[in-house]
């Protein structure tokens, strides 16, 4: 595992499926929802909203940037639908998401071993192995049950385009790369 100059702790950069800028203001909408119903989602997060796919602890991600923009070269943009309220953790880290799709499951599992091929194991252990992998967005974090039961009450489906890959360093760095699909018209958010 490599480590930042000058520091004992890697940095994790994540590669992750990108949505239009439809989905992204549709997931904003949930977002202001939580609030609204008292859990602590961020106005500003400071990345877009995504699914990841992979992830690898690196000294520097340039080189998992361009893996990525690879990945995304190979995969033409398609339709998805987040369905699925869920949490993690002790039930405080709201997600929504989707089932598995063939063009979602072909992404995720070329991400994966795009990495693997290149000498970077998972860093979230087995979460990032396709046949454990949740495909999920998360919205939230610090949600009282309350808050969550009332968002599986009121969720209705989004239906949004996934037509992007993106890179993110864990830990408030955001977004560090980003690669359109194949065929993808205009330009970035």
């Amino acid at each position: 595992m490599t480590t930042r100059a000058g520091s004992d702790r890697p940095q994790i950069a994540v590669v992750c499926a990108a949505f239009d800028a439809d989905g992204d203001r549709a997931i904003a909408e949930v977002r202001a929802l939580v609030r609204s119903l008292g859990g602590r989602a961020a106005v500003k997060p400071a990345h877009h909203p995504h699914l990841t796919l992979s992830a690898a602890a690196v000294e520097e991600p340039s080189g998992i940037v361009r893996i990525a923009a690879r990945v995304a070269k190979r995969h033409k943009p398609f339709r998805l639908r987040l369905s699925e309220v869920g949490t993690f953790g002790r039930g405080d880290v709201v997600w929504i998401g989707p089932s598995r799709s063939g063009p979602l499951t072909a992404l995720q599992r070329d991400a994966y071993s795009s990495l693997i091929d290149a000498g970077h194991p998972p860093a979230f252990a087995g979460q990032s192995h396709p046949r454990g992998w949740r495909p999920h967005c998360t919205i939230a974090r610090w949600t009282p049950q309350q808050a969550v039961d009332e968002l599986r009450a009121r969720f209705e489906p989004i239906y949004l385009n996934v037509d992007a890959i993106t890179t993110i360093v864990v830990g408030g760095h955001g977004e560090v790369g980003y690669a359109a699909m194949a065929d993808r018209k205009g330009a970035r958010r």
